[in-house]
């Protein structure tokens, strides 16, 4: 018996992901099943990936979730399927058409995974440069290639780096570019005290240490005060 109804499962995945022709199938019922299936996964891609979706043609887009359903997506949660499809386009040869596809569907995604983590109560508190300091759960930093937080100049390949955050006072996911050097010093906080990250990264520029303090003290004043960057207890997030 469990070996016939996993033969029954199996049959009827593979109608309704059109791996096995159906018969009738204008008046087959598992018809409109598979519509009811396309039709949902093109809604969640097209409110999770708006920017990149947009560059697609509707038959393009139409057989690229067919193709992913195929592919048998494996999360339980329809929020986190957007984030397995990401990654199966990453497989395909879109990028060739598309080269700041993966920076960009990146972006996308991760507003998602921010507003959908679940966030301990987080309490602000007074800068020093004597705390031991990290990047929250609530902020990504990422570096990428292309400038994916921008409308315009999108495909100019370079160096760039965002840090992306949830704004506890609005309940939304905003986004800062940042420098390479803040990049740098947000890391080294992730391992020292504020002030010795502070002597590391001004060793390393050759520039003056209170220049340097002068120059960090409001971004990373703002960072705490927005908590995306916390008292240290140790972030998956960096990069």
């Amino acid at each position: 018996m469990h070996t016939m109804h996993n033969h029954v499962q199996t049959r009827f995945f593979d109608l309704i992901t059109a791996k096995e022709p159906l018969y009738a199938s204008q008046n087959n019922p598992i018809q409109t099943y598979k519509e009811m299936i396309h039709y949902r996964f093109k809604e969640v891609l097209l409110s999770a990936f708006p920017r990149f979706m947009e560059r697609l043609d509707e038959d393009l887009i139409n057989e690229l979730i067919v193709q992913f359903i195929q592919s048998e997506p494996q999360t339980p949660y329809i929020w986190q399927m957007p984030n397995e499809f990401r990654h199966f386009l990453s497989q395909t040869e879109l990028s060739k058409s598309y080269p700041f596809m993966d920076d960009l569907l990146w972006f996308e995604w991760i507003e998602i995974e921010l507003m959908m983590f679940p966030y301990a109560k987080k309490e602000a508190f007074n800068f020093s440069w004597e705390d031991s300091l990290t990047l929250s759960d609530s902020a990504v930093i990422q570096a990428i290639d292309y400038p994916v937080f921008n409308d315009e100049g999108i495909d100019t390949a370079g160096k760039y780096a965002v840090m992306v955050y949830y704004n506890f006072d609005e309940h939304e996911v905003h986004f800062q570019q940042i420098t390479p050097f803040m990049q740098q010093f947000i890391k080294l906080l992730d391992q020292h005290k504020a002030r010795v990250a502070l002597e590391i990264i001004a060793l390393e520029y050759e520039v003056n240490k209170e220049e340097v303090q002068e120059l960090l003290e409001a971004p990373l004043t703002n960072f705490i005060n927005v908590l995306a960057i916390t008292k240290q207890k140790g972030n998956p997030w960096i990069h």
